[in-house]
């Protein structure tokens, strides 16, 4: 996920970056950091129930424990709003992204939709992270 987001900065000329881009793309990376630990913790709370008969899965914390569905509702909103203020913070654009990435995990997760579910969907919506880790990176330095 980093690796991605850090393209942006590799290919573009120092002469295009603005001044002070490196607390952008520090910024920037910390605002993806938290999108997907919020997109994390939906996908282990509503996965929880299929995860008790995979071999590895069932050892997981959130298999074993009985999960408060206030807190989980709660950790997310605090990882969601905290990593789109961050995103704004940097600007407006990188924002939206951060937003767009948060919306398709929650289209990949929760049902009615839950692409996770349809053959082929699911594997085109996580794809579809990539260019939108990619486009992180290039929001923070432009």
């Amino acid at each position: 996920m980093l690796m991605l987001a850090g393209v942006g900065i590799v290919y573009v000329p120092a002469k295009i970056a603005p001044q002070g881009w490196e607390w952008a793309v520090v910024i920037g990376l910390l605002s993806l950091c938290l999108a997907s630990s919020a997109n994390y913790t939906i996908n282990e709370a509503i996965d929880a129930k299929f995860d008790r008969y995979h071999p590895l899965k069932c050892l997981r914390s959130a298999v074993q424990n009985d999960l408060c569905l206030r807190l989980i509702i709660l950790q997310y909103l605090a990882f969601a709003v905290t990593s789109l203020a961050l995103a704004y913070y940097v600007q407006a654009n990188l924002a939206c992204i951060i937003a767009l990435y948060l919306t398709g995990a929650l289209l990949y997760n929760i049902a009615p939709v839950r692409l996770k579910d349809v053959a082929y969907v699911d594997v085109l919506a996580e794809a579809s992270n990539y260019p939108l880790r990619l486009m992180v990176g290039w929001a923070c330095i432009l």
